[in-house]
């Protein structure tokens, strides 16, 4: 990938015409991420642990054994995938999930697709984790600001994510804002990252395919709201395309870790795999 490329993909926005509905990428190709500037985690356990207090690692080390010893366990073939979905949202996502600010659910999407005919119809899917940002209701925030009264250290919600005006956004009559993979809804805003789960490796190639379809749609989604309410076929500013989807797809005891990014029709990942080694 040469130089001239990657200048179009910050340039050169996906053609779109309004209304703005959330028309997944056409295909979604492997791509190597650092030739794009893209944001990859630093999967190098031993240089996190550096960063940890003894009590983060300490955490850290409980989930680690906990996601292990479960891990021999679903090797048994009589174990079910929702047993490695449950332990998932538990020893991995278990911080997101307890996170104030974040929203961890097994919720659906809806999407865009043409028929056989050619006819454009709606459908939906449900991944089996949505991670997404949290919007403040009144009666949340009372709680909210006395938690803060408590630890001043604890990050306020950003104004623009109470709910009147998230939902105010999102009806605007002249470029309204999609803003969960529901449309219409606004209980898992501006998602960031999707899960699929199989209980053995043979069902690999399913996972990634859904996963995928899940990077493909809310990449599109993101890259709506990244458009210029006066002019959508222009990005808001110089920084607006530069954002990105993570993807997590777990097979038994195997992990995959992706991170997505849209390039213009197209979008793009780059992955790694890890293996949950069990207790021998």
């Amino acid at each position: 990938m040469d130089v001239s490329e990657r200048e179009d993909f910050v340039r050169k926005p996906r053609e779109r015409t309004m209304p703005l509905l959330p028309t997944p990428f056409k295909t979604c190709h492997e791509a190597k991420a650092k030739a794009w500037n893209v944001f990859i985690p630093d999967l190098n356990v031993t240089e996190y642990l550096k960063t940890l207090n003894e009590p983060q690692e300490k955490e850290l080390r409980n989930r680690a054994e906990n996601l292990t010893w479960r891990a021999r366990r679903v090797d048994v073939p009589t174990v079910s995938e929702f047993y490695w979905e449950a332990s998932a949202w538990h020893d991995v996502f278990g911080m997101i999930n307890n996170d104030d600010n974040f929203i961890l659910d097994k919720r659906p999407y809806k999407y865009v697709e043409a028929d056989n005919a050619g006819k454009i119809i709606i459908k939906k899917r449900i991944p089996d984790a949505t991670f997404g940002i949290k919007f403040f209701e009144p009666m949340s925030l009372a709680f909210q600001h006395h938690a803060y009264r408590r630890d001043p250290k604890k990050k306020k919600p950003h104004p623009l994510l109470y709910e009147r005006r998230v939902i105010d956004m999102m009806r605007n009559p002249r470029c309204g804002l999609v803003v969960d993979g529901m449309w219409g809804e606004t209980s898992l805003i501006f998602p960031f990252a999707a899960y699929e789960a199989k209980n053995n490796y043979q069902d690999h190639d399913a996972a990634e395919k859904q996963i995928k379809h899940a990077c493909r749609t809310y990449l599109a989604m993101l890259d709506d709201l990244a458009r210029n309410p006066n002019n959508v076929s222009e990005y808001q500013t110089e920084e607006s395309p530069r954002f990105q989807f993570f993807a997590f797809t777990s097979n038994s005891s195997y992990w995959r870790v992706s991170v997505a990014w849209s390039s213009s029709e197209d979008c793009v990942s780059n992955s790694v795999q890890i293996r949950t080694q069990s207790r021998g």
